[in-house]
């Protein structure tokens, strides 16, 4: 009996086992031992530990942030046994601050969510789509958390240049907040903010410099190409490459499909790929079919266009 005992136990401690590794502080590879019932904040230290950092850190795996408040289970990462036994690769970088700074970031999140959720309760509020300035028709379910992926987004695209660690967090909370938004409204998904988001979180695993988000990287760059499909058309992409690499111009409209093009270049590269030299060209042609010669541009900047 005692023997059964121990391993129904032993068991039902697998189901709840979660194993993050990573790449330390000083470039060598740590595992982290973890069980789905560990507060937030106490997985956050001990991940800090194993890969050889003294100060806070911020942790991001399987498209999710570490938050402080609530378990493992509750913030809804997956346990070993969701992938055959085998570790969760985490991305984990410092973020030095003074004392009272996790107070003040906790005190501003919440705070900014809160007018999110009264702003989306506001009857007078209005969705419109940004080029064209038609209404946007949002399901009353989906019209919270909408609001929030849009804010969180924009919080995040501001820290790029600054915080990328930080900018991961945000964007990762808009992609949550987005995925809970167009459960309630499926059609959202068309909105071109959601493939923008799934480009500025690679951006931002770019920013951090670190290749452990790269499987992460590449499903949310299919998720971005898929969107643009949705937005334009099946033609969208081959359109735009072979004008470039014709020598043509091209439109503003494929600034996304440059965005694409750069980022899946620098995830093949991460990757190893031996096809990115094909990537690189392509980005590059990209890039420079959208640059046009100013004196063509001030007729419509005398316009009143940017």
């Amino acid at each position: 009996v005692a023997s059964l005992r121990a391993s129904a136990l032993e068991k039902l401690a697998t189901r709840r086992r979660l194993t993050l590794e990573g790449k330390g502080a000083d470039g060598t590879p740590f595992t982290a031992p973890l069980t789905l019932d560990a507060a937030g904040s106490d997985a956050r230290a001990l991940v800090g530990a194993a890969a050889g950092y003294d100060g806070r850190v911020r942790v991001v795996a399987a498209g999710r942030a570490l938050q402080d408040e609530g378990t493992l289970e509750g913030q809804g990462w997956p346990a070993d046994a969701t992938r055959s036994g085998a570790a969760l690769r985490c991305l984990v970088v410092p973020a030095p601050r003074r004392e009272d700074d996790d107070a003040m970031e906790i005190d501003e999140k919440a705070r900014l969510l809160a007018a999110c959720d009264a702003l989306a309760r506001d009857r007078a509020f209005d969705l419109s789509d940004g080029p064209s300035g038609r209404r946007v028709r949002v399901n009353p379910a989906a019209r919270g958390p909408l609001v929030r992926a849009l804010a969180c987004h924009a919080k995040g695209r501001a820290a790029l240049d600054d915080d990328a660690a930080a900018a991961v967090e945000w964007l990762v909370d808009a992609d949550a907040a987005f995925a809970e938004a167009m459960r309630a409204d499926p059609g959202l998904r068309d909105l071109a903010n959601f493939g923008s988001l799934q480009l500025d979180v690679v951006r931002a695993y770019a920013a951090v410099g670190d290749a452990a988000a790269l499987d992460d990287a590449t499903a949310r760059l299919d998720a971005a190409r898929r969107a643009l499909v949705r937005r334009y058309d099946e033609a969208y992409e081959p359109r735009g490459v072979a004008a470039a690499r014709s020598g043509r111009k091209v439109p503003a409209a494929f600034v996304p499909l440059a965005r694409l093009l750069v980022l899946e270049a620098v995830a093949a590269r991460a990757a190893g790929a031996v096809d990115d030299a094909r990537k690189l060209t392509d980005a590059d042609a990209m890039l420079s079919a959208l640059r046009h010669d100013a004196s063509a541009l001030a007729p419509l900047e005398s316009l009143g266009h940017s």
